[in-house]
């Protein structure tokens, strides 16, 4: 029985070839968007999963005014897990934040990606060699593994280290005191919030007995079962009783915060102290492929009913031989299900042949998640389910008619059919129309955030990451430094700061207390030339401090704010005022315009610029920047090369940099990656949605030839007949508007709010959408409009 069924289902494939070939595009653009989609959204997905210990792990962070940190004094980590019983593991985190980290070995490895941890957090996160053993098992409380990549640059093949062999080698420069001991080869990592290429396992010392200045992410391993919310309100409490009073902490604008505990699975797509764009992305990409494929399956139903009456005699003679109607309606599901099976699989193959586009479409490697026993599941359900929604109604249709009307050749389709193949119609126009709206929207909040006023300037600016703390052996290369770079012809300006727009981590937030209020500000050091290099206009006062000022600065310390502090300080005329942080005592010189250095999502905070290290290392300037002669980058570094090479500290190290107008746009890569992702999705609603159009039009077409020869006959011209054919797929495209500008609308303007400067919407977009779909339909059904309110009428009416 099941042979037969399917020798039918071929035979009917073969005799509408093009229909089903149609029918087979369609769902094939379906299922490959619905593919692609899922390897996207498992992979993001899958981010510490594959941790045994998922559940119950947290971020400890901290809150003040609605703003979140993952940032926490080092000796909260040791005290917690000694005070709460609940807590198994406490460990720290710090990345390398301050450009590339050399090793010496074999050759030269700049590290770019490497991250700092102690032995509890190398064991919450299972930090494992390649011989499976956690770094932990070797019983050290210190060393270093890295991946196989940097391996292969320190080491030779044969003399890997080993936990029995170990190898020491020099870091930082080869003229410093610097080691690092190698334990092995870092295992493939999973993806993971903490990512790195080396690992550094230390001890961390607290900042009570040690002065240790730096901040740290702290994450706990709990017993399974735990009361969270407890125990963040235990943990909380200790932290303002024990921790928030020690002199390195009080300054921090999280001093007078609360803790809170962010699961480990949140981490990735919706941090509480990061942005939420990921889980956004993720959830418009799982809903656009299933509407993409709804649309396929959709498109599908009314194929086959536009072209039911090829079948009309076949399933006459079958139900006069007693064919019941169930094994019809099998018999329907199956010829479906083979259809659907085919375009997957097609989608499936296309995909693997298009794997290396598709890796720098999503900036990932996704292809091998097409292997993934989870993505054959997402595929099967998606495959049974497209079946029932493409399959059900056709097969109830056509198996429903009578056998002598059909034996006929009278089986046009009642009004309520015809009702329900347009309101088909008018959801895949709808859904369009939503795509070619937001498309536009995306479009023009990304080029509203390339061109917008930033406040300062990125192009010609280079950066040289970490450079002024890694690298300077000594003094006397740096003597008369900045004026041989300004000297050389290709370089313009010279600074140094604590913290370079777009790049690395945002400025550390302290608390200053002001004339009337206290604020909680971001501090960034400076010195004199560094808002001219950046091109910041000057709002009041001044910005550049005499010789002199500068070097009283040890006792009379100057600042500069931004327009956010001046108005967050409710004063008058802040100019003059003193403000004081860090145990310091600033009077205010200047004024700067708020200026976006980390993109458009947040709004600019208040923020502090001091030109001495008042604050510690949080504000030492160990970044240099320069600004480019326009057309001279190539020699402005070679001049920085010939610079480098004149430190001693520079032996086998290549100068490392990077340019900032590129560092700026990767602020907007997700919003990028959401626009390219949404344009192709709209591009194949649109596909789709013409494909079911155009066999509607066709079929529509053929069931008003008599219609129309009549009309002919009786004297109706050309135009009148055009717009009678017309007339129905008129009414889908008013509707189907009505319907998706309120829903776009919605839409757009909640994703909208995820930025703090954004575009406002107009009509225009909607204007756009509509104008462009009405051309789109007219060029897809005028050609047979056209074609039939042409043809001879004799030929029509003719009789049969």
């Amino acid at each position: 029985m099941t042979f037969n069924y399917l020798k039918t289902a071929w035979r009917n494939f073969k005799k509408n070839s093009f229909f089903s070939g149609l029918n087979v595009l369609g769902l094939a653009i379906g299922f490959a968007g619905f593919i692609l989609s899922y390897q996207y959204i498992n992979r993001e997905t899958s981010f510490d999963q594959w941790n045994p210990n998922v559940d119950n792990i947290y971020l400890v962070g901290l809150t003040y005014n609605g703003e979140y940190t993952d940032q926490t004094p080092p000796s909260l980590a040791p005290a917690i897990m000694n005070e709460f019983p609940e807590i198994v593991l406490a460990g720290r985190a710090i990345p390398y934040m301050y450009g590339s980290y050399p090793i010496f070995g074999k050759e030269t490895a700049s590290v770019k990606n490497a991250l700092m941890v102690d032995s509890a957090a190398a064991t919450i996160f299972q930090m494992k060699m390649n011989d499976g053993r956690l770094f932990t098992e070797l019983d050290k409380l210190e060393g270093t593994i890295a991946n196989e990549a940097i391996s292969s640059v320190l080491f030779s093949k044969d003399s890997l280290p080993t936990a029995e062999a170990p190898f020491e080698l020099k870091s930082l420069s080869l003229y410093q005191d610097f080691y690092e001991t190698f334990y092995g080869v870092l295992e493939e990592r999973k993806p993971s919030v903490l990512d790195y290429d080396m690992l550094l396992v230390k001890r961390v010392y607290d900042e009570v007995e040690y002065e240790n200045p730096y901040t740290f992410q702290t994450y706990i391993l709990v017993k399974p079962e735990t009361n969270i919310a407890a125990l963040t309100a235990k943990i909380s409490s200790y932290y303002e009783q024990n921790t928030a009073h020690h002199h390195l902490v009080k300054s921090s604008a999280f001093a007078q915060g609360k803790v809170y505990l962010d699961p480990l699975s949140n981490l990735h797509l919706q941090p509480k102290h990061g942005s939420n764009m990921p889980y956004i992305t993720i959830w418009v990409l799982g809903g656009l492929s299933v509407i993409i494929l709804m649309l396929s399956a959709i498109n599908f139903t009314n194929l086959v009913i536009a072209q039911s009456e090829n079948r009309g005699k076949e399933i006459g003679i079958k139900k006069l031989f007693g064919v019941p109607r169930s094994s019809l309606i099998v018999q329907f599901m199956l010829e479906v299900f083979i259809q659907c099976l085919l375009a997957a699989g097609i989608a499936w193959f296309v995909l693997i042949l298009s794997s290396n586009a598709l890796q720098k479409w999503f900036n990932d490697d996704l292809s091998e998640y097409l292997y993934h026993s989870n993505t054959l599941l997402q595929l099967s359900i998606a495959i049974i389910v497209t079946t029932a929604v493409a399959g059900i109604y056709p097969a109830l249709f056509l198996s429903g008619f009578k056998p002598m009307a059909m034996l006929r050749g009278n089986m046009q389709t009642a009004h309520t059919r015809i009702g329900f193949r347009n309101v088909l119609l008018t959801f895949q126009f709808i859904i369009a129309s939503i795509f070619i709206s937001g498309i536009i929207i995306i479009n023009s909040q990304l080029d509203y955030m390339r061109s917008a006023e930033r406040g300062f300037e990125t192009e010609q600016v280079v950066s040289f990451k970490g450079l002024t703390l890694m690298y300077a052996v000594g003094n006397d290369w740096k003597k008369d430094f900045r004026n041989r770079l300004l000297n050389s012809g290709s370089i313009t300006h010279v600074a140094t700061t604590s913290n370079s727009p777009a790049e690395g981590q945002p400025p550390v937030k302290k608390q200053f207390v002001g004339p009337k209020k206290t604020t909680e500000v971001d501090l960034v050091g400076v010195d004199l030339d560094y808002f001219d290099l950046l091109s910041i206009p000057v709002v009041a006062g001044r910005v550049a401090l005499s010789d002199a000022e500068f070097e009283q600065d040890t006792v009379n310390h100057f600042a500069v704010i931004n327009e956010s502090m001046a108005n967050a300080m409710a004063v008058e005329n802040p100019l003059g005022q003193k403000i004081s942080g860090c145990n310091t005592d600033f009077t205010i010189i200047g004024i700067v315009k708020d200026y976006k250095a980390y993109g458009f999502e947040n709004k600019v905070p208040p923020s502090v610029y001091s030109f001495k290290d008042e604050c510690g290392p949080s504000s030492y300037k160990l970044d240099l920047l320069i600004r480019t002669e326009k057309g001279k980058t190539k020699e402005a570094i070679a001049a920085m090369d010939a610079e480098w090479k004149r430190n001693p500290g520079s032996e086998r190290l290549p100068l490392d940099y990077t340019f900032m107008d590129s560092n700026y746009a990767q602020l907007q890569a997700k919003e990028e990656q959401l626009k390219n992702v949404s344009s192709a999705f709209a591009a194949i609603a649109i596909v789709i949605a013409v494909l079911g159009l155009f066999n509607l039009a066709a079929y529509h077409v053929a069931s008003k030839k008599k219609e129309v020869s009549i009309r002919k006959v009786l004297g109706a011209n050309i135009l009148q007949l055009f717009f009678l054919l017309n007339k129905p797929f008129l009414k889908v495209f008013i509707m189907a508007n009505l319907i998706a500008v309120p829903i776009a609308y919605f839409l757009l303007q909640r994703w909208l709010e995820n930025f703090a400067y954004q575009i406002n919407l107009s009509p225009w977009p909607f204007v756009i959408s509509a104008f462009s779909l009405i051309i789109i339909m007219l060029i897809t059904i005028s050609a047979q409009s056209t074609r039939a309110a042409m043809a001879n009428p004799v030929t029509s009416l003719r009789d049969e």
